[in-house]
C-alpha cells in the first residue's frame, strides 16, 4: 500500500472527495470479500525505488493510524 501511505502522508496534491475515509472503506471492502477462512494482509510502506522510500517517514504514526482504522475482518498489517 506505498500509494496509500504517501498520499496520507501528503505527498499527492489533494484532490477531491475524502481520501482517508475512501481508501479506508475501499481496504474494508477488499478485505470482506475475501473468505474467513483466507489470511489476509496489507503491507503498508513508503516504497523503495533505489533502496530509498519516496517519502522518510518522522515515525510510524500515518502507518499505526491506517491500521487502526480498522482494516476489516482483523486484517494482519506489517
Amino acid at each position: 500500500m506505498c500509494q496509500e501511505v504517501i498520499a496520507w502522508e501528503g505527498y499527492y496534491e489533494p484532490g477531491a472527495g475524502r481520501f482517508p475515509e475512501e481508501t479506508i472503506a475501499e481496504l474494508i471492502a477488499i478485505g470482506e470479500g475475501v473468505p474467513a477462512a483466507i489470511e489476509l494482509g496489507y503491507h503498508l510502506c513508503y516504497g523503495s525505488p533505489a533502496d530509498e522510500h519516496v517519502i522518510q517517514p518522522k515515525d510510524a504514526g500515518i502507518m499505526v493510524e491506517i491500521a487502526n482504522a480498522g482494516l476489516g475482518r482483523g486484517a494482519a498489517v506489517d
